[in-house]
């Protein structure tokens, strides 16, 4: 009875996120998936009725070469970004786990390139690498005789790619070294003092000690980073807006040129519907051990 009881607290308390979740996630995701079953194009987006077509949207996807092409530069810029992020994610939180006086410098950095709005951080970096002389890069690299014209960032497709997945990794960077900085003084002081006992150098406690500590931490954190980056789309809509063509569009982005430029409404819905199973691939080792550590 008692264990009823609770329930119903638990239930009555956790009603008005779950009408939130219902509303503002559950019942786009069921739209999301009804459009991609359907016919839905400008002229027809506000009425009912639209031709079901079952299956066809996802076959012309799967058969569609702007498509096939992304999924090779989505999984090349999700490698690219997640490994940026935890190597000088890792490297920052290395710098943050020290004491020294001039700490206040890095942190400050940190926090500031975190709480800088996509818009804004993108809209800066697409004037610096302007291909002009004008571009703040550019106009370096004329400066110091590193090159003699003009660098075109933004209109070379694996060159804007490797950039712009450069600059989602910079934004996320703060993001990881937090977390690894809290990770990083978890681990217990005895550890570190046993390992210097037995002779062990400043890289040999960290990959022995540190980092097996942090492996669940950076496991969980690398689940993140792989949605966050492939859900990534203001960084690429700002700087080349999945351009030139579609060569730095990632399957993502392309739902999104798919639906408003296209205005193929039920191609891009099965687009999105196909980013919304690969997310929850993704998410599932996280959703697991949230699951697993949740109270009884």
């Amino acid at each position: 009875m008692l264990s009823t009881s609770n329930d119903r607290r638990r239930l009555f308390w956790a009603a008005p996120a779950l009408g939130y979740l219902a509303f503002f996630f559950l019942y786009p995701l069921w739209l999301l998936v009804d459009t991609s079953v359907r016919e839905v194009s400008l002229g027809t987006a506000g009425q009912r009725g639209n031709p079901l077509v079952g299956a066809s949207n996802y076959r012309s996807v799967l058969a569609d070469h702007a498509f096939l092409g992304a999924i090779p530069r989505t999984f090349l810029f999700l490698l690219a970004t997640v490994a940026i992020q935890l190597v000088l994610g890792m490297c920052l939180a290395l710098v943050l786990n020290q004491r020294f006086r001039l700490l206040s410098v890095p942190r400050f950095l940190v926090y500031f390139v975190w709480l800088l709005p996509p818009v804004v951080s993108g809209a800066v970096w697409k004037f610096a690498l302007d291909g002009s002389e004008q571009g703040a890069v550019n106009a370096m690299l004329l400066r110091t005789g590193i090159v003699h014209e003009p660098v075109l960032f933004l209109t070379q497709p694996t060159l804007a790619m490797g950039l712009i997945a450069f600059v989602t990794a910079w934004a996320g960077v703060p993001f990881v070294a937090i977390v690894l900085t809290a990770a990083l003084k978890d681990v217990p002081e005895e550890l570190y003092e046993a390992a210097k006992v037995d002779g062990a150098g400043p890289w040999r406690r960290f990959r022995s000690v540190a980092l097996p500590s942090m492996a669940s931490t950076i496991g969980i954190l690398s689940s993140l980073l792989i949605i966050y980056s492939f859900k990534a789309f203001d960084y690429i809509f700002i700087m080349t807006q999945g351009g030139p063509g579609t060569s730095t569009a990632t399957v993502p982005f392309l739902a999104y040129v798919v639906s408003f430029t296209q205005f193929d409404f039920g191609l891009g819905s099965a687009i999105g519907v196909m980013s919304v199973l690969f997310a929850l691939l993704c998410a599932s080792p996280y959703i697991i051990r949230t699951w697993k550590e949740r109270p009884s």
